[in-house]
């Protein structure tokens, strides 16, 4: 689960060559150089088929139709120490292999965290909804979402500051026209 991003993406290639190291320092302990799951590392998205570390590099990544790129890499915390599922905790790895082998600067780093990236263009409306007060947009809550029959009428406008139009008084009897 990405806590500082909305995505936090990892391959599988690093944790296997993150393992092999934990196993490499511990050769006489198999509880200290046991293989840690990828859910110590809570990723959102998850690659395979790479070279190892090979999230380093990468500047934006598509899924499916979604474009993300790539804001920073993740800086690991003693959480990663943690077993999910018992919440004991195991030990100093993966933290001291990582700070032995893939340190950036004062950071020990696993996974890459990720932005979506605004397709270009006006923005679109996701979806609508029906509500209290009217139709509204999931992206634009408090504006009326603008259609493509609405955007070909454009929109009233009104100085600011400027008295609302008075309706004017229909005359007793008479029926209002069409579209009134």
């Amino acid at each position: 689960m990405a806590d500082g991003f909305p995505l936090l993406l990892t391959t599988t290639a690093s944790l296997d060559e993150l393992n092999a190291r934990i196993a490499a320092d511990h050769p006489d302990d198999p509880r200290k150089g046991a293989a840690l799951p990828m859910e110590r590392f809570r990723p959102n998205l998850v690659v395979s088929g790479t070279a190892p570390w090979a999230e380093d590099g990468w500047r934006r990544i598509r899924v499916g139709g979604l474009e993300f790129r790539v804001a920073k890499p993740c800086g690991r915390c003693v959480v990663t120490t943690t077993d999910q599922e018992t919440g004991e905790r195991r030990g100093p790895e993966p933290l001291r292999a990582l700070g032995r082998h893939h340190r950036f600067g004062q950071k020990l780093v696993f996974g890459q965290n990720l932005v979506p990236v605004r397709p270009p263009g006006p923005p679109r409306c996701w979806g609508r909804w029906r509500s209290a007060t009217g139709w509204s947009c999931w992206r634009r809550r408090r504006r009326r979402c603008r259609t493509a029959a609405d955007r070909r009428r454009p929109a009233p406008t009104r100085r600011r500051g400027a008295a609302r139009p008075r309706r004017q008084p229909r005359a007793p009897g008479t029926t209002p026209g069409p579209g009134r």
